[in-house]
């Protein structure tokens, strides 16, 4: 009950802590505010593998100052000019260090696309570094990915990093 009290002395917090019902809320209100910054950059690739068949792959990298990245990613997946879209829920691999505070994490995914044409294929989080340069308000913005792929038997997107 300690520590629940001290999180509810928070400068910004004007709670008055009554019975347990409302410390508890008071905690719950404390940590959804936290913001867990991490996400410096990253992309998505494909690669045919037969027929409508794609690898795709998520490639992030985090600020290992950051909270950590979550276990599983959501790639969507949707037909530019249709109605069809799918999403699918894939897990991560272990990280790569690369020093210097900065991993890489990778999300592979197997699709069958229903037909030839342009996709999209698309992953968002909300947690956008904080110390990017480039940006005004960097913590205030979501990351979001985006690959444009026409879907054939022999097309691929190409790898950047």
């Amino acid at each position: 009950m300690v520590s629940i009290i001290l999180l509810c002395l928070k400068p910004n917090l004007k709670i008055k802590l009554i019975n347990e019902k409302t410390s508890t809320l008071c905690f719950s209100n404390y940590v959804n505010n936290a913001k867990p910054y991490h996400v410096m950059g990253g992309q998505i690739t494909s690669q045919n593998i037969g027929g409508n068949t794609y690898a795709v792959t998520l490639t992030v990298y985090r600020d290992t100052l950051g909270v950590p990245i979550s276990p599983t990613a959501t790639i969507n997946y949707v037909e530019v000019n249709g109605t069809w879209a799918d999403m699918h829920y894939v897990n991560v691999s272990a990280p790569n260090n690369y020093g210097n505070g900065v991993e890489e994490y990778v999300y592979m995914d197997t699709i069958t696309f229903p037909n030839s044409g342009d996709f999209g294929l698309s992953w968002s989080d909300c947690c956008r570094n904080c110390a990017l340069l480039n940006m005004t308000t960097p913590c205030a913005e979501s990351f979001y990915l985006e690959n444009k792929l026409y879907v054939d038997p022999t097309n691929s997107s190409p790898r950047i990093f």
